[in-house]
């Protein structure tokens, strides 16, 4: 049986995946899945326990689960906490997570988009989830969701506030181009296949800050960014992390041959 355990903001996370021995393939993402669902649950439930969000907090959490294609096998109100458990399945294997968060989310404004969400034929390109092995030969996980943009150098902000810790100028790996930024409490976002990189290792930023250029470096077909959130070094679908600080990437046009089960949908 394996675990592991996760903050985000105000909430802190253990996860449980129940599939005998090993964790492989399609049930390490399931639980890589279920995790990014118990993290938000439990945000939306603190919200209303606290005052941010109305409503019963276990039934925002049972709202936010079931518009992710899972479910609150459990909640419960613990003080000022509360501790909700996500639960999915691969096969016959149950995949449960459990996600404890706190009061206070985080104020207005202290998450924005990574990019304008009115830049010009913007696109939500590609989801977060398991990926076939049609375009790579092999089958893997797709780490973040893709936005895509007609034109390069569609300017790159910083979704939060942060310290960057990675300033790629070359391209040289499949990430091409990237920035990495640490926003504190477990919590770092993702930027890759930059046209252009604005910060080095070490700069502080702020939420909205331009860090890059979209473009088309590392492995990539056409320009876009690939948006990543990692909460205690664990990738989390970013849609559902983003939502539940405010910032809705659904509203965008979603490309039609994306290759990964569509997000907004089950939101």
């Amino acid at each position: 049986m394996g675990a592991a355990a996760f903050t985000a903001l105000t909430a802190a996370a253990t996860a449980t995946l129940a599939v005998g021995l090993v964790a492989v393939g399609g049930a390490a993402v399931e639980a890589q899945r279920v995790s990014g669902v118990a993290d938000a649950a439990a945000l939306a439930a603190a919200d209303a326990l606290s005052g941010f969000a109305t409503g019963d907090p276990c039934s925002r959490a049972a709202e936010v689960a079931e518009a992710q294609a899972a479910s609150t096998s459990s909640c419960e109100v613990d003080g000022l906490e509360v501790v909700v458990t996500a639960a999915g399945a691969h096969g016959a294997w149950p995949v449960s997570v459990t996600s404890r968060a706190g009061p206070g989310s985080p104020a207005a404004g202290a998450w924005s988009p990574a990019v304008d969400l009115g830049a010009p034929g913007l696109l939500l390109a590609d989801f977060f989830g398991a990926r076939d092995a049609s375009i790579t030969g092999y089958a893997y996980a797709h780490e973040g969701i893709d936005l895509s943009a007609p034109h390069a150098l569609t300017p790159i902000a910083a979704a939060a506030a942060g310290t960057v810790t990675a300033a790629v100028t070359v391209d040289a790996s499949a990430r091409g181009m990237n920035v990495a930024i640490d926003h504190g409490d477990g919590v770092a976002t993702e930027y890759l296949h930059l046209a252009r990189v604005d910060v080095r290792v070490g700069d502080a930023v702020e939420a909205g800050q331009t860090i890059g250029g979209m473009g088309s470096t590392g492995r990539s077909t056409g320009t876009h960014l690939h948006l990543g959130v990692v909460v205690d070094g664990v990738h989390v679908d970013p849609l559902t992390f983003m939502r539940s600080r405010g910032v809705d990437y659904c509203v965008l046009p979603v490309y039609a041959g994306h290759t990964v089960a569509n997000g907004c949908e089950a939101g």
